[in-house]
């Protein structure tokens, strides 16, 4: 009877397994249709706020991905002669950290620029009009500077 039990159980665990993978496989099959069909985006996925692209975003998605198909890989080898999930080498969760930090990081200083948050379309737009406020302000006469010294040269006393 144990073994019979034990032959049910397996059968069981391989019918879940099967559709556990078919599930996630569906799912997957889902978002790949997104991205085909672009309900999904994926322009974004690599830039930083400002439009140039990401070298930090790039080695975390590809050291992701890397690390993601060897430990599938490991745990499916592992499975299939029985063992259980495989130990991840502390080498691997460092330089994982490492790279997870350095994008971090550089989120942090493009948004503590302003080179970082603006496009070079909009820090451009931003000099013109700064440059053309000055020519305006320097051929009506108006520069603040200028008033100030005007005003104080024609209230000063007249010494005969």
């Amino acid at each position: 009877m144990s073994a019979f039990l034990m032959t049910m159980n397996s059968g069981l665990m391989t019918v879940c397994g099967y559709i556990v993978c078919g599930f996630v496989g569906a799912i997957g099959a889902t978002i790949l249709w997104y991205i085909w069909t672009d309900k999904i985006d994926l322009c974004g996925v690599l830039n930083e706020v400002n439009g140039t692209a990401s070298m930090s975003r790039l080695q975390l998605l590809i050291f992701t991905f890397v690390i993601a198909v060897s430990f599938f890989e490991l745990v499916e080898k592992g499975t299939m002669s029985g063992g259980g999930l495989p130990d991840i080498p502390n080498g691997v969760l460092t330089l994982l950290g490492i790279s997870a930090s350095t994008y971090a990081v550089g989120k942090g200083i493009s948004y503590s620029r302003t080179e970082g948050v603006t496009s070079p379309r909009e820090r451009t737009e931003a000099l013109d009009t700064r440059t053309k406020g000055a020519t305006e302000a320097a051929a009506a006469n108006t520069n603040p500077v200028v008033l100030a010294k005007e005003a104080i040269v024609m209230n000063e006393p007249k010494q005969d």
